[in-house]
């Protein structure tokens, strides 16, 4: 845990990426942890990528996960999107995936 929070399932697509954060306490509002990471990450890419500008979209959409099942089925969703993009066969082939 760097800032405050983790994150234990992740997807990185070509155009977006999905995750499931947990959060400890003052860790701050998603606004401002997202805010924060978008910051850091885009500094990154745009580095790895030799380039400058905006990398990641204004847009972002969040929901609280209340219970087991739906848990279970945003994992899920998040480990088979590449394979419904059409990215890979099989999920396990996909490199950016957890």
């Amino acid at each position: 845990i760097q800032w405050g929070w983790q994150v234990p399932h992740f997807v990185i697509m070509p155009n977006h990426i999905h995750f499931i954060a947990k959060t400890e306490s003052g860790a701050g509002d998603m606004k401002t942890v997202l805010s924060r990471w978008k910051g850091r990450t885009s500094r990154a890419a745009n580095l790895a990528l030799h380039r400058s500008g905006s990398f990641w979209q204004r847009d972002w959409f969040d929901r609280v996960i209340r219970h087991e099942a739906e848990l279970e089925r945003t994992i899920k969703y998040i480990r088979h999107n590449p394979v419904k993009a059409k990215l890979c066969s099989n999920r396990h082939d996909y490199p950016w995936v957890r």
